[in-house]
């Protein structure tokens, strides 16, 4: 998933329904003011239009629990968190 880091990462987890997706996108941080699906502030990606472009590019992954790298996991369909983006 280039943008963040050049090795940030999702993990599938076909058995549970689950996605890790780390730094990807997030559903809250301390300097955020939302909570829910969203990215990182500018500041802490490598190249945020790549970040956009990697997390939209899961829109085709099947799963119901995302974990992200900050903020609570979300139980939503994956492609109804990425709209949000």
């Amino acid at each position: 998933m280039p943008g963040h880091t050049p090795g940030n990462v999702a993990l599938l987890l076909p058995d549970a329904g689950a996605v890790a997706v780390g730094d990807t996108f997030v559903s809250g941080h301390p300097i955020s003011t939302k909570s829910g699906p969203q990215m990182l502030h500018r500041m802490y990606h490598a190249d945020a239009a790549t970040a956009l472009a990697a997390a939209r590019s899961l829109r085709t992954v099947q799963a119901n629990v995302i974990l992200p790298g900050h903020g609570p996991a979300l139980h939503m369909p994956l492609a109804e968190a990425l709209a949000a983006l």
